[in-house]
């Protein structure tokens, strides 16, 4: 009987089955056993196995190239005309009104003066 050769056999067991069937052919041939006849027939297809299990899934491909800019879209309409402001008229009298007293947070950095010490010195 010939010995077939399996997918998990190691060079030294292949080797050894193979020879096992050469000695087996010749064993056949000396016996007499006759010519090989003409190959028969075609036999139908068997049926369509049954489909294996999902792969894993590969690792993600390189990021693309960036694409070109769009063209610019439309103009949106003009929005509504808001209401009208005050007056803006500044007069001397207005600004002295609201500035009273003393500012005595500003100096001149060149100098470090004050407001009272610009006010009293002599120039």
């Amino acid at each position: 009987m010939l010995n077939i050769l399996a997918k998990g056999d190691t060079w030294r067991r292949m080797k050894e089955k193979v020879n096992a069937n050469f000695a087996y052919l010749i064993q056949l041939i000396s016996e007499g056993t006759g010519v090989q006849g003409e190959k028969g027939d075609t036999g139908p297809a068997g049926p369509i196995g049954l489909t294996g299990p999902k792969g894993e899934d590969g690792a993600p491909g390189a990021r693309g190239d960036k694409g070109d800019t769009g063209s610019q879209g439309i103009q949106g309409p003009i929005g509504l005309t808001g209401p009208a402001g005050s007056d803006a008229t500044v007069t001397k009298a207005a600004v002295e009104s609201v500035l009273t007293g003393e500012i005595s947070t500003h100096t001149h950095a060149r100098e470090g003066l004050t407001q009272s010490q610009i006010l009293t010195r002599q120039l």
